[in-house]
């Protein structure tokens, strides 16, 4: 078990200071009455979205297998927190695989990541690996390896099964998935069915969106204002979700969260690569990020409109740290001469080719040709090739879909011409 919760900000941490005379007045209260309490609080470490078996088709051929082995490393470097912290259990909230049909190699290498981490590890279903009909936490690929230290929380409401495995005191409540696209979310019903419980920790873990992050117009989003009045009248006292990769915090109380992914998986995750590591009593609680996740993905907007801007991109991306692991999505725009024009093309062959991934894509209006002296020299003077290269130049410059299309062909009847 883990120290409680201290009225001490640790850096990356938020803090609600316990009330330790409540605490411990409420614990003796409760443990004459013959009920299981935790009077000191207690240490877990909350994860989500963890999606092992992600095909990241956006990345190379090589590169996948590295993302790939890079996730399942995440879940031993979550073991290995874990162990070190005095941690004494790994929840995982929601879409511990990336679906419900995964290759046997694929879920024996997972199990034989959890088994390691030599705490209990509770895994909830969610939109990804649902309950339903296909489910993977009953195929044999699943149950005939999976280690005893490995809990699939199956139930609506109250955990049974986890009674004699966790710390006495704490009751997990859950809202596994049985559908990827239910009615309403799962958590709802389970958190009106509640009643307090005075004298024990109550941790509940769900899964979805939330309704206070963005324009969203899915049946299953989560209502912050229901959760917020599950805490505040003691049904819950920390509430572990999944499906957001980014890291965030929600509600006054301090103990609403998102884990985030433990690696980074999209360009818009403004902070993934995190596990919380949560201290919790009846009076405080204590929630410090810490950072698991190996890859770093870029994403950059720049306007290029003459050849130094292209020589100073391509020098930010020699000098990128830990490129194998780094994906880079550049939005650019502006107006170049021909030759840096295809310099900046030909970016992921060329001072891309040792990231993980390079995508160049237009912002705005685009990325366009201003015609220069010399754009045609690759060219004998007097050419056909030299005469079609010039009268495509001269369409390019112009607007619409002509311009567009004359410029694509003159970039590639200059790259023939380069290599022939």
């Amino acid at each position: 078990m883990g120290p409680p919760a201290k009225a001490v900000q640790r850096p990356g941490s938020l803090t609600v200071a316990p009330d330790a005379a409540g605490l411990v007045a409420c614990a003796s209260k409760w443990q004459a009455k013959g009920v299981s309490t935790i009077s000191t609080g207690i240490r877990f470490v909350h994860t989500a979205d963890w999606q092992l078996g992600m095909p990241a088709n956006f990345l190379s051929e090589e590169a996948r297998h590295r993302f790939g082995q890079a996730r399942l490393d995440a879940v031993e470097r979550i073991g290995a927190e874990a162990r070190a912290r005095g941690a004494a259990f790994v929840v995982v909230a929601g879409d511990v695989f990336e679906y419900n049909m995964l290759s046997r190699q694929t879920v024996s290498r997972a199990l034989d990541a959890m088994g390691a981490m030599g705490v209990p590890v509770l895994l909830l279903p969610g939109n990804h690996d649902p309950l339903d009909a296909t489910t993977i936490f009953e195929q044999r690929s699943f149950t005939e390896a999976c280690p005893p230290n490995v809990h699939v929380l199956t139930e609506d409401g109250p955990q049974r099964q986890l009674e004699g495995v966790l710390p006495p005191g704490l009751e997990v409540v859950a809202a596994p998935w049985r559908t990827k696209h239910p009615a309403v979310n799962p958590l709802g019903a389970v958190l009106a069915a509640l009643d307090p419980v005075p004298g024990r920790l109550r941790l509940v873990v769900g899964h979805g969106g939330m309704d206070v992050l963005g324009v969203r117009d899915d049946l299953d989003i989560l209502n912050l204002q229901a959760l917020e009045a599950a805490v505040a009248d003691g049904r819950a006292h920390y509430i572990a979700l999944g499906d957001r990769h980014s890291t965030t915090r929600l509600g006054a109380h301090h103990r609403i969260w998102y884990a985030g992914t433990p690696e980074v998986y999209a360009f818009d995750e403004v902070d993934p690569g995190n596990i919380l590591l949560v201290d919790l009593s009846a009076g405080g609680v204590e929630v410090t990020p810490i950072r698991v996740g190996a890859w770093t993905f870029v994403d950059r907007t720049v306007s290029l409109n003459d050849a130094d801007d292209v020589d100073h991109l391509e020098e930010w991306i020699r000098h990128l740290p830990q490129k194998p692991l780094t994906a880079v999505r550049l939005h650019v725009s502006g107006l170049l001469p021909l030759e840096a024009r295809e310099r900046v093309a030909q970016m992921p062959v060329t001072v891309g080719a040792s990231l993980a991934g390079l995508e160049i894509v237009p912002e705005g209006a685009g990325l366009h040709i201003r015609p220069a002296d010399g754009d045609l020299s690759v060219l004998p003077p007097g050419s056909f090739a030299r005469s079609v290269a010039e009268r495509l130049r001269d369409r390019a410059v112009g607007a619409g879909e002509d311009a567009a299309v004359a410029e694509a062909a003159l970039g590639l009847l200059l790259r023939v011409g380069v290599g022939a």
